[in-house]
């Protein structure tokens, strides 16, 4: 089981990626804004990088746990300061369930895990 960051403003689309990663055997954690200095231990990120707070808070844990897997999840096209934060995927919304479930197993899977 793993743990997986949520960083996604609107509380509908939260709350199906809650769903999907819980759904998967993971714990899921929330959160819309800060530096995630008082986290516990993640082993993924799933971020929305169109919203400031949650791209912020994406560079921040970027910075400090360089081999962190993060998942962007977006309904807008790539953009530079996504894919600064070196993705493991980015997925355009709308995309299907199965394609999310895809990604989020092999960030865990991943060997490196932010402590």
């Amino acid at each position: 089981m793993g743990r997986i960051l949520i960083a996604e403003p609107h509380a509908d689309v939260r709350s199906l990626f809650e769903f999907v990663v819980e759904r998967l055997g993971h714990e899921s954690l929330c959160v819309t804004r800060g530096d995630g200095s008082d986290l516990p231990p993640i082993d993924a990120m799933l971020v929305e990088p169109a919203a400031p707070a949650a791209l912020e808070l994406a560079r921040s844990l970027r910075a400090r746990f360089p081999e962190l897997a993060i998942v962007c999840a977006s309904i807008f096209p790539a953009e530079p300061a996504a894919l600064e934060l070196g993705p493991l995927a980015y997925l355009e919304k709308p995309f299907g369930l199965s394609e999310l479930e895809y990604v989020l197993r092999l960030a865990i899977e991943r060997p490196a895990a932010a402590a």
